[in-house]
């Protein structure tokens, strides 16, 4: 991952550290999200988190108008999957994971 000893900007050090194909936290972990994972978190613990900010995203796309949403880096995608449930409403809802999610993610969830 590191090839030579020049100093390189923090951003591309997180971007190697997390996304590395071969080295990377994202890329290399199998479990990394629930209890027997790394971490958890909010809406893997509950709705409640999700419901909120659906709330505003409610709010914000009927004063704009608009239909879409873009969520990046969604993990499991259970924030997403309870924001389209709580908006009961038509919208495009995107996702941007900027690496490939791990293997044993769903691919169904929504």
């Amino acid at each position: 991952m590191v090839n030579n000893k020049k100093p390189i900007p923090f951003s591309e050090f997180m971007q190697q550290a997390l996304y590395d194909p071969e080295y990377g936290y994202y890329s290399t972990k199998k479990n990394i999200f629930g209890a027997k994972g790394d971490f958890v978190t909010a809406p893997q613990v509950s709705k409640l988190y999700s419901h909120c900010i659906a709330r505003r995203c409610k709010k914000i796309l009927q004063d704009l108008n608009a239909d879409t949403i873009l969520e990046i880096g969604a993990g499991t995608g259970a924030m997403a999957k309870d924001i389209v449930e709580y908006l009961d409403m038509p919208i495009k809802y995107y996702i941007y994971e900027p690496n490939n999610p791990p293997d044993n993610l769903p691919t169904n969830i929504i």
